[in-house]
C-alpha cells in the first residue's frame, strides 16, 4: 500500500493521481489521505502527526496491510510532516516499511521535530526505517525544501538510526520534479520492492 499525503493547500486526489499509474503498474493500493481541512495555511488548518498517525493507522487496519507492507510520502508540507509520521510508527504498529520525503526538509522548530530530537521517542527513534530522499536543485526554497534542505534531513534521519537507502538529487527539476520523472518514481518503488522481498 501506498499511503501519500499532498503538499499545502492542495487535495488527496492530487497525490492519488500522480500514484496511480505506477500503483497499477505494480499491484500497490493507495491510500490519499487528506490532511488539510481547506481553509487557511496555519497549522490549525491541518491535522497534526498525532491526529493524523491514528487515521492511517485504522486505514490500514481495515484493509488488512500488515506490518512493513506499507510506505509512506509525503510532499512538500506532506513530506514536513512525515519524520513525525514515520517516529510514531516506529513505535506503534511498524506498518512502513519506507518513507519517501519529496521536497520538504526536516524543520528543526517544528513542536512534532522538537520531540523526536529531545528523545520523546528513544534515542534511536528511526532505528529500522528506511528512506528515499528527493530534492530539485532548482526548488525555489532550498533552505526549506531543496538540497540543502534534504542534506540536512538525511544527516538528522541517519543520527536518529534511519538508514536513507537514496537521495535522489536532481539538478534540473524545481519542487515537483520528483513525479515528473518516472525514473525517480521507479527507483524508489524499486528500493520499497526489496524491503518487500520481491
Amino acid at each position: 500500500m501506498i499511503v501519500t499525503l499532498h503538499g499545502h493547500g492542495s487535495w488527496a486526489f492530487d497525490e492519488f493521481f500522480l500514484w496511480q499509474p505506477y500503483a497499477a503498474a505494480r499491484g500497490y493500493g493507495i491510500l490519499a489521505l487528506q490532511w488539510w481541512f481547506g481553509g487557511g495555511e496555519s497549522s490549525s488548518d491541518y491535522y497534526t502527526p498525532s491526529e493524523l498517525y491514528p487515521i492511517s493507522e485504522c486505514l490500514l487496519r481495515t484493509q488488512g496491510i500488515q506490518a512493513g507492507k506499507a510506505l509512506i510520502h509525503g510532499f512538500s508540507r506532506g513530506s514536513a510532516v512525515i519524520y513525525a509520521l514515520t517516529a510514531l510508527d516506529r513505535i506503534n504498529e511498524k506498518f512502513f516499511s519506507l518513507t519517501i520525503a519529496n521536497a520538504g526538509g526536516a524543520s528543526q522548530d517544528y513542536p512534532p521535530n522538537l520531540d523526536i530530537t529531545n528523545g520523546k521517542f528513544g534515542l534511536t527513534p528511526f532505528a529500522g526505517s528506511h528512506w528515499v530522499l528527493f530534492c530539485g536543485a532548482r526548488d525555489p526554497n532550498p533552505d526549506r525544501d531543496g538540497c540543502p534542505a534534504m542534506h540536512h534531513s538525511r544527516d538528522w534521519v541517519t543520527q536518529l538510526g534511519g538508514t536513507v537507502d537514496l537521495l535522489i538529487e536532481d539538478v534540473n527539476a524545481g519542487h515537483g520534479g520528483f513525479h515528473m520523472t518516472p525514473a525517480h518514481v521507479n527507483e524508489s518503488l524499486d528500493v520499497f520492492a526489496r524491503l518487500l522481498g520481491k
